[in-house]
């Protein structure tokens, strides 16, 4: 389970769940964008 621990270092190389986490996790922002986008 590497996507586990890929996605708590909040570098998401592998198939994410969310899509916009992965878009967000590319800028640096993390959680915060993720929360952003899910807002809309």
């Amino acid at each position: 389970m590497k996507a586990e621990t890929e996605r708590r270092q909040g570098r998401i190389s592998a198939r994410p769940a969310f899509p916009d986490f992965s878009e967000a996790g590319r800028r640096g922002h993390g959680s915060a964008a993720f929360s952003k986008e899910a807002e809309g």
